[in-house]
């Protein structure tokens, strides 16, 4: 009767590592998919800076000529 016990105890445990085993994998590929995504809008958000920042001198320059043939 403890051998059938020991026997169904055995398999549980079997399918619940097979579980625990799944979960970490679907785991680490959401934190995969997290990081793509943090990478990716650092990424977007870094080259958007330098998009202002060069936009930005343009003006700057338009001013400092505008402000030259004013005076």
């Amino acid at each position: 009767m403890w051998k059938k016990d020991l026997k169904h105890r055995v398999d549980y445990l079997k399918i619940e590592q097979e579980k625990a085993k799944l979960f970490r994998e679907y785991s680490k590929k959401i934190d995969v998919h997290k990081f793509m995504v943090l990478e990716y809008g650092v990424n977007e958000k870094t080259s958007l800076k330098y998009e202002y920042e060069e936009k930005s001198q343009e003006v700057r320059e338009e001013l400092e000529r505008g402000e030259k043939n004013f005076f």
